[in-house]
């Protein structure tokens, strides 16, 4: 069973649709390169010890440094936001993709805040009634999220009751060292009702022991927005234009004979956010399996378009996801 990331770290870049990340530059760089550890470390150091008046002005900063830095990151976020705002010059495309990393830079903070003991404020939630209608049925459900604003979706669904425990499954992070490092802070900050499992790595059972927690009326929270080179995708349609996701929550869904729940966090503000669950997605599991994980997953990603349409730039999509218009490829 292929199941994929909920993090947007560096492993959230390795997918079916673009090409391994880093490259040459990863090589020469090492633990320096934008997806090494030492760029984790730095994060979580200076959200620890930085003044509340002083953070504003290094987010910024360190943002500013990168949307000029990573030219590859800033095109294709100004690339992927042509799709949903319209075209844009220029100089409408570095703002663009300023945007989208500074709010990037935010979610991070409050993480890493969230994951050192941090406070932060109750979350506002809407279409609580979509929570209710499956936590109310007595049985697990498949929560399928994407790398949209607060994506740690685990630490805010546990506060809404109902719930045994929650199975939050995440890829591994590209660096060896990075992966260790976050493997850490979740385990020191994880409670009893939240549990943190990575896939990718040497655990061929993690599959069948979500499917056995989703039979005893537990919660596997996956993403659904990124296809991993390693399993199964399907091919559906985002704001008219092919894109590919991961068959492996619907799959999941369907073998348990359980719902999809489609939720989002959006940052709302400093430390707050705003909780979104979207209408529950049903797999028939009487229908064959790729049009049933076809038909679902195609719903999801309305939801997914829909969560974009509403905060562009927390998507953080951090790769062009089409060609441009006018290519060759585009144009076949």
């Amino acid at each position: 069973m292929s199941l994929t990331s909920i993090s947007p770290e560096g492993s959230a870049e390795r997918s079916a649709q673009a090409p391994t990340v880093g490259g040459r530059s990863k090589r020469l760089l090492g633990g320096m390169h934008w997806t090494g550890a030492f760029w984790y470390r730095l994060h979580s150091f200076g959200v620890r010890i930085l003044p509340e008046a002083v953070l504003p002005l290094m987010t910024r900063l360190f943002a500013l440094i990168f949307v000029v830095v990573l030219g590859g990151v800033r095109r294709g976020i100004a690339s992927n936001l042509e799709t949903v705002l319209g075209p844009a010059g220029r100089v409408a495309g570095w703002r663009r993709s300023f945007r989208t990393l500074l709010q990037h830079a935010w979610c991070m903070n409050e993480s890493y805040e969230g994951l050192q003991g941090g406070g932060r404020s109750e979350p506002e939630v809407e279409g609580v009634e979509h929570w209710r209608a499956v936590t109310d049925a007595g049985r697990g459900f498949v929560l399928v999220t994407a790398h949209v604003g607060h994506w740690q979706v685990g630490s805010h669904l546990t506060e809404q009751g109902k719930v045994s425990k929650i199975h939050v499954v995440r890829e591994q992070e590209l660096d060896p060292e990075a992966q260790r490092f976050m493997a850490e802070m979740l385990r020191r900050s994880g409670g009893e009702s939240y549990e943190v499992h990575f896939s990718g790595g040497d655990d061929p059972a993690l599959g069948t022991r979500l499917l056995k927690a989703l039979r005893a009326g537990e919660v596997v929270a996956l993403q659904g927005d990124r296809a991993s080179a390693q399993g199964r995708r399907l091919s559906v349609e985002l704001f008219g234009r092919p894109f590919e996701v991961p068959a492996g929550p619907a799959a999941l869904a369907r073998a348990a004979e359980v719902p999809m729940l489609p939720v989002f966090v959006f940052r709302s503000g400093r430390a707050s956010s705003r909780l979104s669950f979207r209408p529950p997605i049903e797999v028939d599991p009487e229908r064959p399996s790729r049009v049933a994980t076809h038909e679902a997953m195609q719903s999801y990603v309305q939801e997914l378009e829909w969560a974009v349409r509403r905060e562009p730039h927390q998507w953080f999509c951090l790769r062009a996801l089409w060609p441009a218009k006018g290519t060759a490829k585009e144009t076949k």
